[in-house]
């Protein structure tokens, strides 16, 4: 499962909106596994392009 929330995070003294990009897997028995997080500037194709890629 993938998905993303939004945080207000400080980005070279400022603060912005910014993208928690998260990985979560689920196995046979219901347990859940954080598989990878990443902040970015936003949910953009590149961002997720890059994030999954990284996995």
């Amino acid at each position: 499962m993938i998905d993303a929330r939004y945080e207000q995070v400080r980005v070279d003294g400022l603060v912005r909106d910014c993208a928690v990009l998260i990985a979560l897997g689920i196995d046979s028995q219901g347990k859940r596994e954080v598989l990878g997080v990443q902040v970015s500037l936003s949910e953009t194709e590149v961002y997720w392009r890059e994030f999954l890629g990284g996995l």
